[in-house]
C-alpha cells in the first residue's frame, strides 16, 4: 500500500457514498483488494459481486452467533 494514493472515510456520512453507489461507479475490489490475503481466494472482495453480497448477507445472518464461539481475549469482560 505504501506506493498507493489512498484515501480515508471518517464517520458514518463519509462512508454512505461508498456502499449506496453502484459497483461501477464505486467499485470496492479496488478499495478492500488487499484484503485478499485476509480472507482468502474467492472470498468477500475477491468474489464477484453476487457471490460477495451473498456471503455477506450470510455473516449478517450468523454473525453474532459466531462470535459468540470466539473465546474472551478481554480481561475486564
Amino acid at each position: 500500500m505504501g506506493h498507493k494514493r489512498l484515501t480515508f472515510l471518517i464517520g458514518p456520512e463519509e462512508h454512505g457514498p461508498l456502499f449506496k453507489s453502484k459497483d461501477d461507479v464505486m467499485s470496492q475490489d479496488e478499495v478492500y483488494h488487499f484484503m485478499k490475503p485476509v480472507f482468502g481466494e474467492g472470498v468477500v472482495y475477491d468474489a464477484p459481486l453476487n457471490k460477495r453480497q451473498e456471503q455477506m448477507q450470510t455473516l449478517a445472518k450468523v454473525g453474532d452467533k459466531f462470535l459468540n464461539l470466539l473465546p474472551c481475549t478481554d480481561p475486564f469482560v
